[in-house]
């Protein structure tokens, strides 16, 4: 992932395998003990795709999808999943317009056709209007393994989605880690599908967030942990990382150190060297060299 929402109200108030791998989580118990609860499997992409997470929301017969990877290869794999399943896909949500959650959209429409794409209106038109400079930005790079043409999901205003019978909702968040995007919260479970508010074993992207949206983005955490959930899926998951809503918090310390270090730092590279120091364990460096470089500007 690299260079690139006025708070809406909240309607109501997952494990990691390896890369490109996939784990099952239900993350709480049933409300009604007379009905299922959904579950969740979890896809994370290659490290060239950013270990981006797509979830499958899994009913008794249909299922949800969030969010479509980055890469025609692991969008495909992600594919092979949904499919082994045996549910019918219905939707496609995608929680925000960083393009390596949607780019893959084109295989998964083919693999399942009769599947509608949605997102929030704001994200729709960040897609439409970010997607033509990321293209060109990453075309170069991944070549055939990305899409010719990133296709953009169907504005979805409303607070919640259905899956055989059970509510989903949507919590759209204000501006973090990007200008817009959205959280999905299973109240028959507790778990919440944090998309880019939450990171698991990796850097945080905070390239998009100045010390502004950083702010918020710490109140959009508050937000989530409002909700107790009992799982929390992070938008990007190194192998070996699990679903714990303890991310929420790991996510905000990172944040609250990278404020601390630009702070005391007078360049990009001492910034990030300080930053590696303290969290030297953690995949995509590349993460942190974009964010400490948008950080100290070229004059």
């Amino acid at each position: 992932m690299r260079p690139s929402f006025i708070a809406c109200s909240l309607a109501l108030l997952a494990s990691l395998t390896t890369a490109c791998g996939s784990s099952d989580s239900e993350g709480g118990s049933p409300e009604d003990g007379d009905t299922t609860p959904l579950s969740l499997q979890t896809f994370s992409g290659s490290e060239g795709g950013f270990y981006a997470s797509s979830t499958l929301i899994l009913g008794e017969t249909d299922a949800v999808l969030v969010d479509a990877q980055f890469t025609l290869s692991d969008a495909g794999k992600l594919a092979d999943m949904i499919e082994a399943t045996g549910k019918d896909l219905r939707t496609v949500f995608i929680t925000h317009a960083h393009p390596d959650h949607y780019f893959g959209v084109e295989v998964i429409q083919e693999r399942f056709p009769e599947a509608e794409v949605l997102a929030s209106p704001e994200v729709v038109d960040q897609m439409k209007a970010l997607g033509p400079q990321k293209l060109a930005q990453w075309k170069p790079v991944y070549g055939d393994d990305l899409t010719s043409a990133p296709r953009v999901a169907e504005p979805f205003d409303g607070d919640h989605l259905e899956l055989d019978g059970q509510r989903i909702d949507l919590v759209a968040l204000e501006p973090g880690e990007i200008e817009h995007a959205t959280v999905l919260h299973l109240p028959s479970t507790g778990a919440v599908i944090a998309g880019d508010m939450v990171y698991a074993g990796t850097h945080v992207w905070l390239a998009d967030a100045d010390a502004a949206h950083r702010q918020g983005w710490l109140r959009n955490l508050e937000t989530i942990k409002a909700l107790a959930p009992t799982a929390v899926v992070a938008g990007h998951k190194a192998p070996g990382n699990d679903d714990a809503p303890a991310l929420l918090d790991t996510t905000a310390a990172y944040i609250r150190d990278f404020d601390e270090v630009v702070a005391e730092s007078s360049t990009a590279s001492d910034a990030e060297e300080e930053m590696l120091a303290r969290y030297p364990d953690l995949k995509l460096p590349v993460m942190l060299e974009y964010s400490c470089a948008a950080a100290f500007p070229a004059p």
